[in-house]
């Protein structure tokens, strides 16, 4: 089986179409069309082989040559995982009569998705949200095969807290919890900066910094609790690795898609989340000590981010796509 896989432009989008890749290679021909120059990058950095779409030609001329590489590759079915060139390759696989799967991961449907579900033949979900024969409930595709690496990286046992701003970064967060960290000498501190942001933080015995750290999970696994932006795949691994959270959604993304995932967590009494615009430095506090000082209240959650793990989302996906192309 030949199967064109689409994941561009963002980590949301390219890791989860990498993870599916490294499944789905092991008994089919996967072939990435990047479209970004960040595409490449992330791509080459796992040594993916892939074909490049020229991102700087119309809509129209990219939906043909996505044609005519489907084409001359033989492509049986193309796998999505969102953004507008998703969308674009659901229309070229479409005029070619090719089976179309997509991947939404987040709780609520980004634009390119919202629209191309209709053309598609099954939706696989990162999230609970729906469920019928074309929407399946299979998991975040970065959760399979989620080995993790666990450190000790500060001397003494106090608690440790990771802090991650985002890829981008965030200012608005840093600037909150540089003076927070500087007063908190009773935890240790992981801070992420992301590429935005500058080393504003002082480091010393208790705090650890990060421009970038690959891979999270590693980070994840190793601290007590994390305190992070609720984009989809950074929610999937800590569910997956059953951290304990505080979730500060971006306000700024499209459609406030983090504050949705973020609340369909909290609603399940999933994690804790605070809205950036009520961040200050005793809510942090509170919420941290809300999950050191009470044991059974961190049981509970982890319990119920339990209920929410789910094992071998690619396998189940590429299980449906086989089944559905021997029919």
């Amino acid at each position: 089986m030949n199967i064109a896989l689409i994941g561009s432009g963002s980590g949301g989008h390219i890791y989860p179409c990498i993870s599916f890749y490294k499944e789905a290679i092991k008994s089919h021909n996967c072939i990435c069309f990047v479209f970004k120059k960040i595409d490449e990058e992330i791509y080459k950095n796992q040594y993916i082989d892939f074909i490049k779409i020229n991102n700087k030609l119309s809509s129209f001329k990219q939906i043909i040559e996505l044609r005519k590489q489907f084409k001359k590759n033989s492509i049986d079915c193309l796998v999505t995982f969102g953004g507008k060139v998703s969308f674009l390759a659901i229309l070229a696989a479409k005029s070619l009569g090719i089976k179309i799967y997509m991947c939404e991961q987040n709780v609520i449907f980004g634009k390119a998705n919202s629209i191309g579900r209709i053309f598609v033949n099954k939706i696989f979900l990162a999230f609970p949200i729906k469920e019928n024969k074309k929407y399946l409930y299979v998991g975040n595709p970065v959760v399979e095969n989620l080995n993790c690496k666990k450190f000790d990286f500060f001397k003494t046992s106090k608690p440790t807290i990771l802090l991650v701003c985002g890829s981008l970064g965030s200012s608005t967060i840093l600037n909150v919890f540089a003076d927070f960290i500087s007063k908190h000498n009773e935890y240790n501190f992981i801070v992420v900066l992301g590429k935005n942001n500058h080393d504003s933080l002082i480091k010393n015995d208790n705090v650890m910094i990060f421009d970038y750290y690959e891979p999270l999970k590693d980070l994840l696994n190793s601290v007590d609790v994390v305190i992070s932006r609720a984009g989809a795949s950074t929610l999937s691994e800590i569910i997956a690795l059953n951290v304990l959270s505080i979730l500060i959604p971006s306000p700024y993304v499209t459609n406030n898609h983090q504050y949705k995932n973020a609340k369909f967590l909290l609603d399940k009494n999933a994690c804790q989340m605070i809205q950036e615009k009520d961040l200050n430095e005793t809510i942090i506090n509170s919420y941290i000590l809300n999950y050191l000082n009470n044991p059974y209240y961190c049981y509970q959650v982890k319990e119920n981010m339990k209920k929410l793990k789910v094992n071998h989302p690619c396998k189940k996906m590429l299980e449906v796509i086989e089944k559905d192309l021997n029919e």
